[in-house]
């Protein structure tokens, strides 16, 4: 998982101490609202909001899935080399596959704008459970960021130095066949992609039918 770290990380355990150390700007950290709260509505996938206050620093960190694994500030020049050197410490030691879990949560909306709410007949079981508060929005700020194709195509660029190796990602947002299809696109970016439209109660013909054709519409090479 690239988009984020343990909290016993120890980038994050210096990160967590103060706003001035040189890991200060590694994760995503913002100021309480006037009243106290969370910079804004972003939920965890796990449940509760998606953001944790941390009393040493005064401010809010971002966890998409656990609080134990906050996110990565991957606006931040310094991060995405830092991933890019792992990766490249792995494929010196043999490794020639990724699993890339997540991979589009790496970036989030710098403005961190409220995600707008989802009407209940929209709200769906793709990926989790619909009685989850997370089926109660559109997270269109949260993850999936158009600059996140641009580090999809860096790290391409780092696996062609190394022949063989490949990336697979796991993509899940509000239209996770198009996203898998724009970060599979051409020869620049992941090399192969999956998404949970089958993860469903849903088994009959008509809707794996439409999972299909749908994949094959937006898959255009």
């Amino acid at each position: 998982v690239l988009s984020h770290t343990s909290d016993q990380h120890q980038w994050f355990i210096d990160s967590r101490e103060d706003q001035t150390n040189d890991k200060a700007d590694w994760y995503v950290w913002s100021d309480a609202k006037a009243d106290g709260t969370a910079p804004n509505n972003w939920l965890s996938i796990f449940g509760g909001s998606g953001w944790t206050w941390e009393p040493r620093r005064q401010q809010y960190y971002l966890h998409n899935f656990l609080t134990s694994q906050p996110d990565l500030n991957f606006h931040n020049p310094d991060v995405r080399q830092a991933v890019l050197d792992n990766i490249e410490f792995w494929l010196k030691r043999g490794v020639d596959g990724f699993r890339l879990d997540a991979i589009n949560f790496c970036y989030h909306d710098a403005l961190l704008r409220d995600n707008p709410a989802k009407a209940k007949e929209l709200r769906t079981n793709i990926g989790f459970d619909e009685k989850n508060p997370y089926a109660y929005q559109y997270h269109y700020y949260n993850n999936t960021q158009d600059e996140n194709l641009g580090f999809m195509e860096d790290i391409r660029t780092l696996l062609d130095q190394y022949p063989g190796s490949v990336a697979l990602g796991e993509i899940s947002s509000e239209d996770s066949l198009k996203t898998m299809a724009e970060y599979t696109q051409g020869e620049h970016r992941l090399h192969m992609g999956y998404s949970f439209d089958l993860l469903t109660d849903n088994f009959s013909a008509s809707y794996i039918k439409q999972v299909v054709q749908n994949l094959e519409s937006r898959v255009l090479d």
